[in-house]
């Protein structure tokens, strides 16, 4: 019998992205059934259907703190935001996630990353990556690579965090890619993957195929 794939939601939304290759960096990943979605579309889904997914991505830049009396489409978006970390799903915050709900402390928390340390952005910056655990599921066996993102200036992630990429670019964040946990679950970060220049690279597809299967308990 085949081995039940991962359901994973997709949260994007308050950013725009290039939607094919997007997608394609997700429906590539065949231990996956994917779900993209609109922040609104999971924040006013049921607890039980926001609850059923093994991983949540979040790729959205949303910055108002949640509230629970919004438009109706939204549904209680305070409530079920404030619910991750209650079950065991992984918890993947991708690129600007990192900067999402910038004055909301409980984001914050499971991020390991204040906003409130962000100064600048830059496009299209040439950046040399370091793998500084070898050996974590995510990270295991690859080499130290480069690649054109967007960089993010701001200060590096807390020290309660495990780091496991790294840059010595001036004009970005440090760490590149961490792991903590929050309540009961695993949280990944990673602060790539502004453009197709990321989407389509083999590394940053390998570290994000790798950090949803970790997540979801499948990668140990």
């Amino acid at each position: 019998m085949p081995e039940k794939k991962l359901k994973v939601a997709v949260v994007v939304g308050h950013h725009s992205y290039e939607v094919q290759p997007f997608q394609n960096l997700f429906t590539c990943i065949t231990e996956i059934d994917c779900y993209i979605q609109h922040l609104e579309q999971f924040t006013s889904s049921s607890k039980e259907v926001r609850e059923s997914y093994d991983v949540i991505v979040f790729y959205t830049m949303w910055l108002d703190t949640p509230v629970n009396d919004g438009p109706w489409y939204e549904g209680h978006a305070l409530d079920a935001l404030s619910a991750l970390g209650e079950t065991r799903q992984g918890i993947f915050m991708l690129h600007h996630s990192i900067l999402a709900f910038q004055d909301w402390p409980l984001w914050a928390e499971i991020c390991g990353v204040s906003a409130e340390h962000y100064k600048d952005y830059h496009l299209d910056v040439p950046m040399d990556y370091h793998v500084e655990d070898g050996e974590h599921p995510v990270t295991r066996g690859l080499q130290d690579f480069s690649m054109v993102d967007e960089a993010y200036e701001m200060e590096s992630c807390a020290s309660n965090c495990h780091v496991l990429i790294t840059t010595n670019n001036a004009k970005n964040i440090p760490t590149i890619a961490w792991t903590t946990e929050y309540k009961g679950s695993k949280v990944l970060c990673y602060q790539s993957g502004h453009c197709n220049t990321s989407y389509a690279d083999p590394n940053f597809r390998e570290i994000v195929r790798r950090g949803i299967l970790w997540l979801g308990g499948k990668l140990q």
